[in-house]
């Protein structure tokens, strides 16, 4: 297979010592991410201590360091430097702390076909980042967003592999390899696999094979049964029948090192039996006949706490973190005690500012660590509604003017759709966007999807959810819908509570990534039409617990408007700071939106009032629709509040007589304000009003 493309290089050339040019280098393929940092030098080969080596210069023409940034400046200064002082190339420098590993693999292409070898070309694939020809051609150059587990770099001459994160610079050439991203991607557990893989510790021979540490009774079907019992019990069974995707992995690699891991602990390191259990499993293939891929892999593996009768039926930790790049080897006992948040002075408080990197959707409306909830009826179409988000996301473009802070990257985990679903879906969205080829690569480089339907509460997040983020490191994590996941009453406060902010919110922390999550309500009751879809079966306006709504930093809604094909786009919470403004110039909270009508076109459109219902109201408002119109965190003027059901629905006496109801039944609470010189004003709010 050919791995570079064959487009024309048109780019700056750099000088071989003759000064002849030559026509080598693209480099507009370098991703721009790394034309941003001011990591670049210059180079040039010169022979030093009888060999030719290539020795990094500054744009002035002195000599640089891999370890001076003062010796370091920006791609355009580099670039318009190239043709001076006869400089052969760029250089692109891994600095100390920024968390980027170039990963050299050395005379494993061939360059005149541009094939790489099994050994790369396996690599290649699990990196899944930025790759391009080394200026030999023999080689492949990988960059990664990752860090190196031990901070050094390493160098195996006999494998021809070289993995640095600081202290090194790459001669860069721009000649992309096909079928690898065009960006650096987050590529922790991959980057740590490899490299303990490559590096692992050469152990000295023994001179007996040591016995298991227990001599176990178990029939095989009994520990298999065991351990698909265990806390990680999912993922075992995954791997136990060979689906690799289901259990979480990147790599067929990962998955065997992961699986053995789990067998060592399961067989009391039993060495015989661990590799028969895994000839037996779904895992089995043509590679694991191989006695050295065997071996290194049993070498990753062989240490750490192991099954006995008289312990837990399951291991403390999880021991396919181990293969997986998480290396935890403390036990929960020796874990840190969890430490409060950090407390700050209200003056020491900072303003947000225009490039805040924490910022994902302007201005402020959600931010790394927080949620949106984006709430509809089923059968509305919030799938195709969240898959078009993160298209335009993913181009850094508004959906329906909410505007993203810059490319965004998106993790879509589902239960609802399978691939064949889903990519009708994709096409159906596409077809109504118009995008150019280079626009679809950068959509399908920063959107990962991921089918999960066996999975709920703790399993989902420990399983699913923790792996993918770890593998994928998105800005936006998509959870559709909740109700597939949450494993429990999606009214119980308790259950709901749990979900998102004991089990979601850690790992958005820890992730640093906000979530959208999709949450469809009830069907309307039988004999009715979509017309009669009503507010309160949205659920944050009560049809399931508040705590939805009290846990989102923003509420989005799409509802009906009595047709099939326009509805309404609600901002609930937050509203605001999207900047949607009317006819006026005044801010709104609501726009009109529709289907579009294109056959095989899936694609929302901006709509207008002429397409809304004629000659009827809209519908007879309700208890929920009242409800609806009081603000979720503050109270509203009474008046206010009833012109508002009035302008919607039209019968001011039914609104007044749905408020009373809802103040008796400790729905909605009326509260007296003092003012000076004349009656207290009435405000209705949903809380309470404090004491004086």
């Amino acid at each position: 297979m050919k791995t570079c493309e064959p487009t024309p290089h048109t780019s700056p050339v750099y000088y071989d010592p003759n000064n002849v040019a030559h026509d080598l280098c693209d480099f507009d393929n370098i991703p721009a991410e790394l034309r941003e940092l001011r990591e670049w030098l210059l180079w040039k080969l010169e022979t030093v201590d009888g060999r030719l080596t290539k020795v990094p210069y500054t744009v002035a023409g002195s000599k640089a360091s891999a370890t001076n940034p003062q010796t370091w400046a920006t791609f355009e200064s580099c670039h318009d430097a190239l043709r001076s002082n006869k400089f052969f190339g760029l250089g692109f420098v891994f600095a100390d702390g920024g968390e980027l590993t170039g990963i050299d693999l050395d005379k494993h292409r061939d360059p005149a076909t541009g094939e790489l070898d099994s050994f790369a070309a396996e690599y290649v694939s699990r990196l899944n980042s930025y790759a391009e020809s080394s200026q030999s051609g023999t080689g492949v150059h990988i960059i990664a967003r990752a860090t190196i587990p031990d901070g050094k770099g390493r160098r195996d001459a006999k494998a021809g592999v070289e993995m640095y994160s600081k202290a090194r610079f790459f001669v860069m050439t721009g000649k992309h390899i096909a079928g690898t991203p065009r960006m650096v991607e987050p590529r922790q557990q991959a980057v740590a696999g490899m490299f303990r893989e490559i590096f692992a510790p050469k152990e000295k021979p023994t001179a007996s094979i040591p016995a298991p540490a227990y001599a176990l009774t178990l029939t095989d079907h009994e520990l298999i049964s065991r351990a698909s019992q265990a806390k990680n019990g999912a993922q075992f069974s995954a791997l136990w029948r060979g689906d690799v995707a289901a259990a979480g992995y990147g790599s067929q690699s990962e998955a065997d090192a992961a699986f053995l891991s789990m067998l060592y602990f399961w067989t009391g390191g039993d060495k015989d039996r661990s590799f028969s259990l895994f000839t037996q499993s779904g895992l089995n293939r043509e590679k694991w006949q191989r006695e050295d891929y065997r071996e290194s892999t049993w070498q990753l593996v062989a240490h750490g706490e192991t099954y006995s009768p008289e312990k837990s039926t399951a291991p403390r930790s999880n021991r396919a973190d181990i293969a997986a790049g998480y290396l935890p080897s403390a036990t929960e006992a020796e874990q840190p005690a969890p430490q409060p948040p950090q407390a700050k002075s209200l003056g020491d408080l900072k303003r947000r500012t225009a490039d805040d990197p924490n910022e994902l959707l302007r201005t402020g409306y959600l931010c790394r660590g927080g949620g949106l909830l984006l709430a509809a009826p089923t059968g509305i179409g919030k799938s195709s509604f969240g898959i078009q988000s993160q298209i335009m996301f993913a181009l850094g473009r508004p959906m329906f003017g909410i505007q993203p802070a810059r490319p965004l990257r998106s993790l879509y985990i589902q239960a609802e759709n399978d691939d064949g679903d889903l990519a009708e879906m994709r096409d159906g969205v596409i077809a109504g966007l118009d995008l150019s080829p280079g626009e679809l690569e950068t959509v399908y480089v920063n959107i990962i999807t991921a089918q999960e339907n066996a999975r709920t509460g703790r399993a989902f997040f420990d399983c699913t959810v923790a792996p993918l983020l770890e593998l994928h490191r998105p800005d936006l994590l998509w959870i559709d819908p909740a109700l597939s996941y949450i494993g429990g009453e999606a009214s119980s406060q308790k259950d709901v509570g749990a979900f998102l902010r004991n089990l979601l919110n850690p790992l958005l922390t820890q992730f640093n990534c906000g979530c959208v999550v999709i949450h469809h309500t009830n069907k309307p009751s039988k004999g009715e039409e979509k017309k009669a879809w009503q507010a309160g079966d949205f659920a944050y306006l009560g049809s399931g617990s508040a705590e939805w709504a009290n846990w989102a930093r923003a509420v989005l809604a799409i509802r009906s408007l009595g047709s099939h094909s326009v509805f309404e786009l609600q901002a609930a919470k937050r509203g605001s700071r999207i900047g949607w403004k009317d006819d006026d110039g005044k801010t709104a909270f609501a726009r009109l939106i529709g289907h579009a009508t294109e056959p095989g076109v899936i694609c929302w459109r901006t709509a207008t009032e002429d397409e809304t219902p004629k000659g009827k109201p809209r519908r007879a408002g309700t208890r929920e629709d009242l409800t609806a119109l009081v603000p979720l965190e503050k109270p509203i003027a009474k008046a206010l509040l009833i012109d508002q059901w009035k302008d919607r629905y039209g019968n001011k006496d039914k609104g007044r007589a749905f408020l009373d109801s809802l103040i008796a039944d400790g729905k909605l609470f009326e509260w007296r304000q003092t003012r000076p010189g004349t009656n207290a004003a009435k405000l209705i709010c949903r809380k309470p009003q404090p004491a004086e």
